[in-house]
């Protein structure tokens, strides 16, 4: 037997994952400052595209969410049928990551945490 506190159970949020009519996947890409605003263009139409015609996901959103002092950040939200049983969700998640970092190579785009790189500049008073 379990004896859960009124209060508690109504200041809880109750997730009924019977309910559920999709499973959701939350990435946040964070792409190097290098990376020029046609890069990521080109590199989110293409990411797009994939998503789209992936034949397991039903909704998505994928937007250039922010930037910053060290990372250009795109988030993307995709959703799948809640029927798939978790290995059929976790092969849809491999192909969307490997499908990500192809195109990633393909567009010559570093993920900001793979770029180590130093710039220095030096300025004459000429």
């Amino acid at each position: 037997m379990i004896s859960v506190p009124n209060k508690q159970m109504v200041d809880s949020i109750i997730d009924n994952i019977s309910l559920r009519s999709q499973r959701k996947v939350d990435l946040k890409l964070e792409l190097s400052l290098l990376t020029t605003a046609n890069n990521t263009k080109a590199w989110m139409k293409d990411l797009r595209s994939l998503l789209q015609n992936h034949p397991d996901i039903e909704t998505y959103s994928l937007f250039f969410a922010d930037t910053g002092k060290t990372v250009h950040q795109i988030s993307l939200e995709y959703f799948t049928r809640m029927e798939q049983n978790i290995e059929d969700f976790n092969e849809t998640r491999e192909q969307v990551n490997l499908g990500i970092l192809e195109l990633l190579e393909q567009h010559k785009i570093e993920l900001a945490a793979q770029n180590t790189e130093v710039v220095v500049k030096n300025y004459s008073a000429d």
